[in-house]
């Protein structure tokens, strides 16, 4: 019965706590960290935990910013690619399109460092 108690009291409060978080805009782009993002420090991050790989966009293709497109199937051989996710080649309104400029900048910015590493 006490153990019954303890969980209601738990579970009690944590409704109490979420019911006073703020709410969720829904508006949030899935790409918005770009905003705050610093590619070339995250690059050297990368290479120190020994991540070669190169970041890619999503489209019809998938497409390397950064690298010669009949050079990108090596590279992605020799050190992967991940991709970049939200960045997808629908364009809904101007602010989607300006994450979407700034994904393929921040992009390209990374893999310049990571290419410095590898090579095919």
């Amino acid at each position: 019965m006490r153990r019954l108690a303890r969980l209601a009291a738990l579970l009690g409060s944590m409704i109490g706590v979420a019911a006073c978080a703020a709410p969720a805009t829904g508006d949030e782009h899935p790409l918005a960290w770009l905003e705050q993002a610093d590619a070339q420090r995250d690059a050297r991050a990368a290479l120190e935990r020994r991540d070669f790989r190169l970041l890619a966009l999503p489209r019809r293709s998938t497409v390397i910013p950064g690298v010669d497109p009949q050079l990108a199937p090596q590279y992605e051989l020799k050190c992967g690619i991940r991709l970049i996710e939200g960045a997808g080649d629908t364009v809904r309104d101007r602010r989607q399109l300006e994450l979407l400029k700034k994904a393929a900048e921040y992009a390209a910015a990374y893999n310049a460092v990571i290419k410095t590493r590898c090579q095919p």
